[in-house]
């Protein structure tokens, strides 16, 4: 079944960066539930220049919108088979953080694709709503990356925008979450997560974390983490 109902033409529009296609498809999502339309959201040209941060092996800080983002943990789960590297804002109260950046490998057989992966991730479960599903070459070689955007409510309230990419003949997903003051109400959760998307913090960190790319080296230094 097709779920990603978006695909951004950057076929077209080749120059184009994935974060002001964010930025445009969650403008048009907040004027669409506005509105109470559905439309699809129009290209822009890129008028800015956004610099690369490379995530090795070695990172153990991660600078996003001038915060350091200081990595916490990293560790394999046997169930789900899957490798997660762990930064948050506040190492001191990791628990408590206010933004957080997950880099998960997946160590799944057969080796996953991309859409694969997204697909799974998804398929929205008990307190997790999707908010946007879309899917943009990747720059560089023109590979899919599968973005989503959801919130999600339990221990907290959270906004997550992960991107979903090829990495060694397998994905990795990088999923950045902002935590929420909405309270119980679905409805209310949602609107604060798209009113934060397009503020002025919102942007910086999502153009941020959407210059993040994985290193090499990756593969093998993964084998040793259980």
């Amino acid at each position: 079944m097709q779920i990603w109902p978006l695909t951004v033409p950057l076929c077209i529009f080749p120059r184009l960066r994935r974060w002001v296609l964010i930025s445009v498809v969650l403008s048009v999502a907040v004027l669409a539930a506005q509105s109470s339309s559905r439309q699809a959201p129009a290209t822009v040209p890129d008028s800015r220049k956004a610099e690369l941060q490379i995530v090795s092996p070695r990172s153990q800080s991660l600078t996003l919108a001038g915060r350091k983002f200081t990595r916490v943990d990293e560790y394999y789960d046997s169930a789900t088979n899957v490798w997660s590297v762990i930064f948050v804002d506040d190492p001191k109260h990791p628990e408590s953080f206010a933004n957080e950046v997950i880099l998960n490998f997946y160590d799944w057989t057969p080796k996953p694709t991309a859409e694969a992966v997204a697909t799974v991730l998804s398929e929205e479960r008990p307190g997790t709503r999707n908010v946007f599903l879309f899917k943009t070459p990747d720059e560089s070689g023109g590979e899919l990356v599968y973005h989503i955007v959801s919130v999600s409510q339990g221990l907290g309230d959270f906004v997550n925008v992960m991107s979903v990419a090829g990495w060694e003949k397998s994905a990795v997903n990088v999923d950045f979450s902002h935590r929420l003051r909405a309270g119980p109400d679905p409805k209310g959760t949602e609107g604060e997560a798209r009113q934060w998307l397009l503020s002025e913090e919102g942007e910086a960190l999502r153009d941020a974390v959407a210059t993040l790319r994985i290193g090499i080296g990756w593969g093998e230094y993964l084998k040793n983490v259980r």
